[in-house]
Order: structure tokens, then sequence, then C-alpha cells
């Protein structure tokens, strides 16, 4: 199986400071539970491929309410592009 990237916010447990994460996976639930082993917690909702994470935030105000329909939109525009 072909490894993709992901990216994400992530909190790092032991102080709570916030990062960016890119990171290669599977899966998002690979990613996922990558993050946990590397001592991160991760919204799961908020996982992306890295091209998708990047259209919804260059795009969008990136609220959490309407990533459901920003991820939608977000492919769309990329398969649009690559036509």
């Amino acid at each position: 199986m072909k490894h993709k990237e992901y990216k994400a916010m992530v909190t790092d447990r032991h102080d709570g400071e916030k990062s960016m994460v890119v990171f290669k996976a599977k899966s998002k639930k690979d990613f996922i539970e990558q993050m946990g082993y590397n001592g991160y917690s991760v919204y799961y909702g908020l996982v992306e491929e890295t091209d998708v994470y990047d259209w919804i935030m260059d795009n969008t105000n990136g609220d959490v309410e309407g990533w459901p329909t920003y991820r939608k939109m977000a492919i769309k525009a990329i398969k649009a592009e690559e036509v």
C-alpha cells in the first residue's frame, strides 16, 4: 500500500503545545495512531491529506463546524485543477 502525506494540528500531551504536523502514513487511522505513539493528541475529523488540508486553510476560515463541507469543496476543486 502506498503511503499518503497527511496533515493536522496536534496537541502535545505533556505541555499542551499545539503544532502543525505533516507525516506519511498508510491511512488516516495510521496517522492518528502514530501521532498518539509520539505523545500527541489529534482531532480525528480534522486530519486530511496535505493538499486537501492546505486548500481548506487557504480558501476558508477553517472553522470546525464547516470542515465536512470544506473537505468536499477542496476535493472537487483539486480534481478540477488536475484536468
